[in-house]
């Protein structure tokens, strides 16, 4: 295809200024004869006597010729405005990020066998599919039974979200039962603290909702958020397992059955302006539930950076022409030609000049760095102190944010404090900040999460050194045993060596380096407390927007850090047998967290409550 095939005008309707003025171009054809209108009403001969030249009374070339540049300047405007093009340019698309929440049923009903293997399991592979299938948007995630509690906050940490959902299972809540409303209040305070605009809630249930959980979805819709709604199980029902085996019976001795009732979450779904879907035998999309459409990853896993076809306008090249009949603008009786070139003079691009110094203030020009990936420069610009201390965490200047947000005047500065000196391996100050977080905000989930996770690094640290004490006396004693036979000239040096082995392993109780033999497992203990630290302080900032993101340690990243590979580097057989060995001490129970963290929020909610009704 040639570019005459192509060529066309972005904006044609310009093309109709064409006709006023090719009725001026015939108006300057009529009046550039030989004779002027004068001639018309006057004698010839006493025109000539009154005209200055006295013989010529035809236009001036010169003034002619202005005229005809005058209109030829306003035609090329007129097509520079109408915007011819011929050509592609290619333009990256700006996709803003998307909110979803997946509010999961975890009462005692979701283990019925109804669905292969069970009904807990396919929500989960549910929920991976719809953690999957927003690559670019943030998730968060909601559990609920009796009670709700957030398992994760909106965050773009898809592999730690999936982490979490794997663990999930109904003897984590703290309270039995089938809360759906309080599940969908939970999922609502998460989109509103996350600052996002509009979302969809994707609810994952066998449950009945009532009259509560139809309001709240009715006052999601109309706040901008969307909820879907998958059921699980069937119309006849199953038996319920009982975690003592057998069965779960009523009070009236019978079995009781988990039967599925579609048509409350149909009505359900849609007061909350989405659809209802059940569980389909094959992976479940957002297009079966009305959801926005995402773009995926590409094949190969990197970002799908993609672009859009725009014609490029090619009427601003249309000025340089201009430039010189311009000039004759300047003479008197044209002064519109200057008009005509300004309104196809196009606006500066901001390559040229950074307009957005005139519409931003430093804030938000620090913001669209932070967002732009740019942490370093973003502290440079930003006024306000809160984000210099957000953009210096991102940066990895841990000192400047704890700066920052030292003195938090509210329960986010102090969450965020506590975020940075847990980066900067101070545990037992960032145990401090989230109290105070939480003693700022006793609602505070995203605070009590990371301070349990930090008391419980603590106590694994208080362990390690214990264990760490007890094997270097060990080793002290059968030291000394070995001696024993020896003169006992040698009991001075004897008891040096061992005043020195009870110092290295003092300082190695501190974390401080110091070289030790292989089959010692002290380091791997080392370096898998560093790694927990590091991993305690990769949970998320919570900026002013409250835009907030938690993180868990993954097994497989635990179990490298324990193992201190630094790059997978050839190790000694004994260390490795060590590393084993204490790895087997560790409980494998990895919703254990949650657990615990579901249990202090149930006994902090409830001592809310008895507070309440006291005061």
């Amino acid at each position: 295809m040639t570019w005459l095939d192509s060529f066309h005008f972005i904006r044609p309707l310009w093309l109709l200024a064409l006709l006023p003025w090719l009725a001026l171009v015939v108006r300057a054809g009529r009046n550039g004869g030989d004779d002027t209108r004068w001639t018309r009403v006057i004698d010839p001969a006493l025109l000539r006597a009154l005209t200055p030249s006295g013989s010529d009374v035809r236009p001036a070339p010169l003034d002619r010729l202005t005229v005809w540049a005058a209109l030829l300047g306003g035609l090329i405007g007129v097509i520079a405005l109408a915007g011819p093009s011929w050509r592609y340019q290619p333009t990256p698309v700006f996709q803003t990020s998307q909110s979803r929440v997946i509010v999961m049923d975890l009462s005692e009903s979701m283990n019925a066998q109804d669905l292969a293997p069970d009904r807990l399991t396919r929500a989960r592979f549910a929920a991976l599919d719809l953690i999957d299938a927003l690559p670019d948007g943030r998730i968060g995630v909601v559990a609920f039974a009796g009670t709700a509690h957030s398992v994760v906050p909106l965050t773009a940490d898809h592999r730690t979200a999936r982490h979490l959902v794997s663990t999930l299972s109904p003897d984590l809540m703290p309270v039995p039962g089938s809360n759906v409303a309080a599940g969908l209040r939970q999922a609502e305070s998460l989109l509103t603290q996350g600052d996002a605009w509009n979302g969809d809630i994707v609810l994952l249930t066998d449950s009945e909702p009532d009259a509560a959980a139809r309001t709240i979805a009715q006052q999601l819709s109309g706040q901008g958020f969307r909820l879907a709604v998958v059921g699980f199980g069937t119309a006849d029902g199953a038996p319920i397992p009982s975690a003592r085996g057998g069965w779960i019976h009523g009070r009236d001795g019978r079995m009781t059955l988990a039967k599925l009732d579609e048509d409350g979450l149909r009505r359900l779904a849609a007061n909350g302006g989405g659809r209802y879907l059940r569980m389909p035998a094959q992976a479940i999309t957002p297009q079966q539930l009305g959801l926005s459409e995402v773009s995926r990853q590409t094949a190969d896993g990197g970002e799908d950076h993609r672009e859009t076809q725009q014609w490029e306008d090619a009427g601003p090249w249309l000025l340089f022409p201009l430039v010189p009949l311009m000039l004759l603008a300047f003479r008197r009786g044209a002064p519109w030609l200057t008009i005509v070139v300004l309104l196809a003079a196009p606006l500066p691009r901001a390559e040229a000049f950074d307009i957005h110094t005139l519409w931003k203030n430093a804030d938000q020009r620090g913001h669209d760095l932070l967002q732009s990936g740019e942490p370093a420069q973003a502290e440079e610009t930003f006024s306000d102190p809160r984000w210099r201390g957000i953009a210096a965490y991102r940066a990895g200047d841990y000192e400047a944010a704890i700066a920052a947000f030292t003195d938090p005047k509210t329960a986010d500065d102090a969450y965020n404090l506590g975020n940075a000196l847990a980066r900067a391996g101070d545990l037992d100050g960032a145990s401090d900040a989230y109290a105070k977080a939480l003693e700022l905000d006793p609602r505070h989930d995203d605070a009590a999460f990371n301070q349990s996770l930090i008391d419980q690094l603590k106590r694994q640290q208080d362990q390690q050194a214990d264990q760490g004490g007890e094997q270097e006396d060990g080793d002290d004693r059968g030291e000394q045993d070995d001696q024993n036979p020896k003169n006992n000239s040698e009991d001075g040096s004897q008891a040096s060596d061992s005043s020195q082995s009870a110092n290295d392993a003092q300082s190695r109780s501190r974390g401080e380096p110091n070289r030790q033999d292989p089959g010692e497992p002290s380091d791997a203990e080392d370096a898998s407390e560093e790694s927990q630290r590091e991993e305690a302080g990769e949970q998320a900032e919570r900026t002013p927007e409250q835009a907030s993101e938690d993180a868990e340690p993954s097994q497989d990243q635990t179990a490298r850090s324990a193992a201190g590979d630094p790059g997978g580097d050839e190790t000694d057989p004994a260390q490795q047998a060590a590393v084993q060995q204490w790895l087997r001490r560790v409980p494998d129970d990895p919703g254990g967290l949650l657990r615990n963290k579901f249990l202090l929020e149930q006994q902090r909610r409830q001592a809310q409550r008895q507070g309440d009704g006291d005061g």
